[in-house]
């Protein structure tokens, strides 16, 4: 019977984890797109010393440090306002889905067989007004595979965007031209995170 449901259970869980092994690795190469777009926004030689220093530059560190680099350098403003908004998306929206991926712990519902992803990170809540704070450590959210495939192809696409975008930091001149005959930006996905609720594991039995 043990077996029987552990079995189920990983056969459950597989496509799942398959997922977010793809995750890590388009993370992997968008870290890597950013890297890039560090070594050159400031300018530093195309050399393994440079991509040495930036790898002891925090990722987010890096976000930043082009976003001052492109303005104070004076880069065209249209230029300069599609990298912001690539990075801002990178960093405010793709970086926060991959870490609950990545980090929550996954299990299965016995009685559903629905796939939960679950945040244990620890929140103060207030559910009532008039109710005392407490402490709500666990966030369950019912998860579905296709939200997983979605953010997967939107770190791939956010990707493509920031390179076609560092092809033209040398002649950003020509923007509007290469803008013209390929468009680069265009509406990102609203990625739809499900949220989880507080003590659901107690609920779900």
């Amino acid at each position: 019977m043990v077996e029987d449901y552990q079995k189920r259970e990983a056969e459950t869980l597989q496509p799942f984890m398959l997922a977010v092994g793809r995750l890590c690795g388009a993370w992997a190469e968008l870290e890597f797109f950013v890297q890039q777009f560090f070594v050159g926004a400031l300018r530093m030689p195309e050399e393994d010393a440079s991509y040495a220093i930036a790898n002891c530059i925090d990722f987010r560190d890096q976000i930043r440090a082009i976003k001052v680099a492109i303005v104070a350098f004076k880069m065209p403003p249209d230029w300069a306002e599609e990298v912001i908004e690539s990075l801002d998306y990178i960093d405010n929206i793709l970086r926060l889905r991959r870490n609950r991926y990545v980090h929550d712990r996954w299990d299965v519902n016995p009685l559903t067989w629905e796939v939960y992803r679950t945040n244990r990170t620890p929140k103060i809540g207030k559910p009532q007004s008039r109710l005392p704070r407490r402490v709500e450590e666990h966030q369950r959210a019912v998860q579905s595979l296709s939200d997983l495939e979605e953010t997967i192809q939107a770190v791939q696409d956010e990707g493509c965007v920031l390179m076609s975008l560092a092809l033209m930091m040398d002649s950003p001149s020509d923007y509007e031209t290469e803008r013209e005959r390929t468009p680069i930006l265009r509406e990102r996905p609203f990625l739809h995170l499900p949220k989880g609720t507080p003590d659901q594991r107690a609920r779900d039995g």
